[in-house]
């Protein structure tokens, strides 16, 4: 966050309300849930997003799988700095496992694609390595290992732009 005014919002600023809602079914004694969801509004442009997603919870077995795809458009007013509106698609696939009670394993592969209409697609994948600590059912203690990879492996300056990072997070 930032303690200064900014001359517009930041892209993940809503500057209007967004409305959504998520519509999901279980099946098999709630083990699996497989679900849909939409949702509209305004940040810098318009946008709206919709989305699929499966929850499979058997034992100590938990697997996520989510796609989302995301539309945009300009607005009248939008700042002519602002990048020009670009529709985006992503998903991941997590799945993970519990070796005590309160000890979860995780493993994340993401891929996104900031600009699925045009030839100069940037395909961006992550993936995590994790360990999930519940000490207490009200704290979550996270550490997880990142690799993420760009389609294309520099900028425009010939710097590499892939990076791996470690997250702790409670």
């Amino acid at each position: 966050f930032s303690f200064m005014p900014a001359p517009r919002p930041l892209a993940g600023f809503p500057t209007q309300e967004i409305l959504g809602g998520r519509l999901a079914f279980t099946f098999l004694n709630d083990h699996i849930t497989l679900g849909t969801s939409y949702q509209a509004g305004e940040r810098i442009r318009a946008f709206a997003n919709t989305g699929v997603d499966l929850l499979v919870n058997w034992g100590g077995f938990n697997l996520k799988v989510e796609s989302v795809s995301s539309k945009e458009e300009e607005l009248e007013d939008s700042d002519p700095q602002v990048m020009n509106p670009t529709d985006k698609t992503g998903m991941y696939v997590q799945p993970s496992y519990a070796v005590l009670d309160n000890v979860r394993l995780v493993f994340r592969y993401d891929v996104y694609d900031s600009n699925i209409d045009d030839d100069a697609d940037q395909f961006i994948t992550e993936n995590v390595f994790g360990v999930n600590w519940l000490p207490d059912p009200l704290l979550r203690l996270r550490a997880e290992y990142k690799d993420v990879k760009y389609e294309e492996n520099e900028n425009e300056a010939g710097d590499n732009i892939n990076y791996q990072e470690v997250i702790t997070s409670a």
